[in-house]
């Protein structure tokens, strides 16, 4: 009972950046098949990030919205509605990268195995044309109960002839209020790749979700083999745990 009820009491951290509603960035250009790269209607505003774990005085929060796309249906918008504002579709054949100009030292971006954590250039690969879909997990590490809002500065590039880089965007990330999220305490556990499903070296907040719900009997241990480190066929408390930290701390090879 001990182990279901730590269970249930991580659940909460990890539910509200995976229903949070399907939120990203349009990507647009200034002219048809040419112009400077733009984001739609952007603004400066806050990223909302979550707590999924705090631990010797640090917490950890992460979330995956707002992403980019290059299709405005992705957006709820129209090709008219770009129109209206000046701005064109993305090519299908145009690649957009995203650089990093200026990143604050508690905030990291990761796509996939790439994790941005740095200015001055630190770039990656967002996709290609309408097809262009990619939700980074916005990560916030802060000591436990600090406060702020933390910029990151990006801009938009491609290597596409005829076309410009976008101008430099900025947003905000900031934790949700932590006084929503329940306290517990999970006993620590070395870093290691539990819990990373597809294996592309980190652990994301959508794959702890995956872990939970195997752990809650809602999902089944093929969903991710990686969490069941012991092999036995179960998921613990303790695996959960382990892959949490392999998300705060990095993952690294654990024993074979």
């Amino acid at each position: 009972m001990k182990g279901i009820r730590l269970l249930l009491a991580v659940l909460p951290w990890l539910q509200p950046a995976s229903l949070l509603a399907h939120e990203v960035f349009v990507i647009g250009t200034t002219q048809p098949r040419s112009g400077e790269l733009r984001i739609w209607r952007f603004a400066e505003r806050e990223v909302q990030v979550y707590r999924v774990l705090c631990q010797s005085g640090t917490c950890f929060f992460t979330a995956s919205d707002p992403g980019f796309t290059g299709d405005p249906a992705h957006g709820g918008s129209t090709d008219e509605e770009l129109a209206a504002d000046g701005l064109s579709p993305l090519p299908d054949d145009t690649d957009v990268w995203l650089e990093i100009i200026a990143i604050a030292p508690q905030v990291k971006m990761g796509f996939g195995s790439v994790v941005l954590a740095a200015g001055g250039q630190e770039r990656v690969l967002l996709g290609q044309g309408r097809a262009l879909h990619n939700h980074p997990s916005w990560r916030l590490v802060v000591p436990e109960g600090a406060s702020g809002s933390f910029p990151v500065t990006f801009r938009l590039t491609t290597t596409k002839a005829g076309f410009s880089p976008s101008p430099a965007y900025t947003v905000y990330v900031t934790a949700a209020e932590a006084s929503t999220s329940p306290t517990a305490t999970p006993t620590p556990v070395p870093p290691a790749c539990v819990g990373d499903c597809d294996n592309n070296g980190e652990v994301t907040v959508e794959e702890i979700v995956r872990a939970v719900n195997i752990g809650l009997g809602s999902g089944l241990v093929a969903d991710c083999t990686a969490v069941d480190h012991d092999e036995d066929g179960t998921v613990t408390v303790d695996e959960i745990v382990a892959a949490v930290n392999a998300a705060l701390f990095g993952c690294t090879p654990g024993p074979q």
